[in-house]
This record gives C-alpha cells, sequence and structure tokens, in this order.
C-alpha cells in the first residue's frame, strides 16, 4: 500500500474521531421525548440512569402548596377564598386604565407581552426564544415558541406550548398564574401532549422584578418535559431588558443555560 493510502486511511480515522467527539444533544433530547415505554424499559433494564428529579420536585411541590394547599389548621375553603380574590383583584385592576391600582405598560396582568430572547445552551447548541401572551384581567393566554440549533452535527428542534391562563393579582406588586394547554415538538418528527403551567411574578418597584415560569409537558403518557425559567426583569415603562436562566430537561438530557431578551408590554 501507498504512503498516500496510508496518509489518507489516516485522515478519514481522525476526521471520524473528530466527529465523533459532539455529542448529538437534540438528537438525544428527541429520542427521550417520543420513545415508548416498551424501549424505556428496555434501557432502563441494561443501562441504570440517575434520575435528577429533586429540583423538578422541590419546584413544583412549592407551586401545589401555594396553589391548593390551605395551612394547617385552617379552613379547607381559605384556598378557594385566596383563589377568588385574587381573580377580582386581577379584575378589579383593568377596568379603566391608567387607574390607581394599574397603570399602562404595568408588568402585571398585562394586555399584551411579547418577548424575545437569545440562550446560550453550549458551544454547539443556542436558541431563540418567543414568547406571547394576551388577556384581559385575570384571563388570559399565552404561546411560547423556542428554536434550538446544534452546529454539530447540525440539527433543529422547535418547541411549542400554548396555554389558557387564570392570572391571579395579590396587591400591585405580585401576580401568580395557573394554565393549562398542549404542548408540541418538532424535529425528526412530530409529537404533542398535553401542559400545565405556572408562573411567579414579583415587582417590588416600578423598574425591576423577578419571575419564575415552571412548566411540564406529558408526552404519551410515558415521557415528560420539564421547563424552568427564572429571570431578572429591568423595565422603563413599557419596554424592558430580561436576563435569565432557563432549564428544559427530558429524562436524560437537560438542555439549559443563560439567556437575554426583549420585552414589550402594555
Amino acid at each position: 500500500m501507498s504512503i498516500r493510502r496510508y496518509v489518507q486511511l489516516a485522515c478519514t480515522f481522525l476526521m471520524m474521531a473528530y466527529g465523533s467527539l459532539w455529542a448529538d444533544e437534540l438528537g438525544q433530547f428527541e429520542e427521550d421525548v417520543t420513545r415508548g415505554r416498551e424501549s424505556r424499559s428496555r434501557e432502563d433494564r441494561h443501562h441504570p440512569r440517575h434520575h435528577d428529579h429533586d429540583w423538578d420536585e422541590f419546584c413544583f411541590d412549592m407551586i401545589w402548596d401555594l396553589a391548593f394547599q390551605a395551612s394547617e389548621g385552617q379552613n379547607q375553603w381559605d384556598c378557594f377564598h385566596w383563589i377568588g380574590e385574587g381573580f377580582s383583584y386581577s379584575n378589579q385592576r383593568v377596568r379603566r386604565t391608567p387607574t390607581p391600582l394599574r397603570e399602562a405598560g404595568d408588568p402585571l396582568v398585562p394586555f399584551v407581552r411579547i418577548d424575545g430572547a437569545w440562550q446560550h445552551v453550549s458551544d454547539e447548541i443556542e436558541a431563540w426564544d418567543v414568547y406571547g401572551q394576551v388577556g384581559y384581567g385575570a384571563i388570559g393566554m399565552d404561546y411560547r415558541r423556542t428554536r434550538f440549533d446544534q452546529f454539530r452535527p447540525q440539527k433543529t428542534l422547535r418547541m411549542e406550548w400554548w396555554h389558557l391562563l387564570s392570572r391571579l393579582s395579590y396587591g400591585s406588586q405580585i401576580e401568580v398564574d395557573f394554565g393549562m394547554g398542549i404542548y408540541g415538538l418538532k424535529g425528526q418528527e412530530r409529537t404533542s401532549g398535553f401542559s400545565l403551567t405556572s408562573a411567579i411574578l414579583y415587582y417590588p418597584n416600578d423598574h425591576w422584578g423577578l419571575e419564575f415560569r415552571p412548566t411540564v409537558a406529558w408526552i404519551n403518557r410515558d415521557n415528560t418535559v420539564n421547563d424552568f425559567d427564572l429571570a431578572l426583569h429591568l423595565r422603563q415603562e413599557a419596554v424592558g431588558v430580561k436576563l435569565g436562566y432557563r432549564w428544559t430537561k427530558s429524562t436524560n438530557v437537560t438542555l439549559d443555560g443563560p439567556y437575554v431578551g426583549l420585552v414589550l408590554r402594555w
């Protein structure tokens, strides 16, 4: 065999080894979400995995307790009273705009909200995210679309969330949202499922605030997608900037990283 042939084979081998260094995270994420119970059980038997459920359970236990559990020793109807009070206050805030309770561009119970953000997931993955919300008082609807772009190997994964929201206000600084809707995923194939979402927004003054938005989706009764979004909002009237960190998790893969975005509200 000639020296030239040896060089060609060596170059081919190095290129294959170099390419194998890049993990197909988006492909693994989609496989987690779309595979069935039988394949999952078979993998569990042969390849035990570490499941990082502590953070998930903490977040959703906190939301559950906040929404549905009355304090120990109190009447069970206190929970419904708490929800009704927040529902009523949200409606009062939008009867006239501006009002003593709400100004145009207020970050809580907006008529219209539009977000756009860029997220750094890893050296090989970035994400572009669009979030929209419309509503009047305590009733609203939101839509979120996230596109993950992977450079090596080249791949795109799109996620969509639709939710009908109940937006509860407590004073002029706190809003708690609960919603249900549908989740969609498009990669090599399409899949969809049922999802629940919540949000806690806290604005101590007119110029900054915090938002925590957990969401979970169930796919084919077997697989889940957990999404956690924590952000600091800086605003001036109807325009704001958000700096945050977002975790999007399947069984084995977590697509997470910091992001920066622009927020418009009215």
